[in-house]
């Protein structure tokens, strides 16, 4: 029965949103589906934290208003249904039977369903062989037994958003918090809460070099509904030129994040292998570390400000931002 535990139920889906799509999902479907959603949100929320080529002077101060996404390829819209290689049932002797290869992809289709960015109803899964065969001798109708996986929330970009402020501490130094309370940014991701903080140190202040270079490192908690919960870290060096009221810089970094997924299997139905009604599921959908690179530009105007960046690695993040302070 645990292979089962791979498959959606065949609970009919009424809702759109993440929590309710998920609870019809285990073990690596549930993975699939919800990956890269949450690489994506990391990787949004992981952009942008410095958009100067160096630091805020002593007692200079920036409050901000930044808009993230990050945008999925197509490759990640869409994944291949788990089907299991064997189910066990009880049989009428009080043991158990085994079959082989017991589904079949219903109209005979590739097996391709859409992850949670993806778009479309998802796969139908239906009894095959002797296990359909097995099912019809009980007086059972197989149809009542056809699994169906989630639709797509057709999210073309994963969004997220934080208000932020930046101090110049001296010594070349620049610190940086963010928050936000609990917005609904997208009704199906539903409500994204963020705090963090970075620290910044610009390291040519210790040599002559033509351009400004700094180091900074960024750590925030993240959680999204009640299902997710996230913690991402990000290093980066940065170099670039500040030319009267334009600043423009690239860089380069790493980030990762440490992301556990709960949820309530929904399975009323009590359909054979999958975890009970109202089991709590955890999945670590953790993200490795990986090597990014970035490019911005700021534009001060008095005390106004305004500035644009763009992050690309597996998966392209972009910022734009709104702000006011003293450089």
């Amino acid at each position: 029965m645990a292979a089962l535990a791979v498959l959606a139920s065949t609970v009919p889906l009424a809702a759109q949103s993440v929590e309710e799509q998920i609870r019809t999902l285990a073990g690596p479907n549930a993975e699939a589906w919800a990956r890269p959603l949450t690489d994506g949100l990391a990787r949004a929320v992981g952009t942008g934290w410095f958009d100067r080529a160096r630091p805020l002077d002593a007692l200079g101060f920036d409050l901000s208003i930044h808009a993230l996404i990050a945008r999925p390829g197509d490759e990640q819209r869409q994944f291949s249904a788990i089907l299991p290689s064997e189910v066990t049932i009880p049989d009428s002797q009080g043991g158990t039977t085994t079959f082989q290869d017991p589904w079949r992809i219903q109209g005979g289709g590739d097996g391709v369903t859409p992850t949670a960015l993806g778009r479309g109803e998802g796969v139908r899964l239906e009894p095959d062989g002797a296990f359909r065969a097995e099912l019809q001798s009980r007086g059972e109708d197989p149809d009542d037994f056809r699994i169906r996986f989630p639709s797509g929330l057709d999210l073309r970009a994963v969004p997220a958003a934080v208000l932020s402020v930046n101090l110049g501490v001296g010594l070349g130094t620049e610190v940086a918090g963010r928050w936000l309370p609990s917005l609904d940014i997208d009704p199906d991701v539903g409500k994204i809460g963020l705090t963090g903080f970075a620290l910044r140190h610009d390291v040519t202040r210790w040599f002559d070099f033509p351009l400004d270079v700094s180091v900074s490192h960024g750590r925030q908690e993240v959680t999204a509904g009640d299902w997710l919960s996230m913690e991402t870290r990000e290093n980066w060096i940065v170099t670039g030129r500040t030319l009267g009221p334009i600043s423009a810089f690239v860089g380069g970094g790493w980030r990762s994040a440490s992301t556990t997924v709960r949820y309530t299997v929904e399975n009323p139905s009590h359909r054979p292998g999958l975890p009970s009604d109202g089991v709590e599921e955890v999945l670590d959908l953790s993200l490795d570390r990986s090597v990014a690179w970035n490019a911005g530009v700021r534009l001060q105007l008095l005390m106004m400000n305004m500035a644009a960046q763009y992050v690309w690695d597996d998966m392209e993040s972009f910022q734009v931002r709104v702000g006011f302070g003293i450089p």
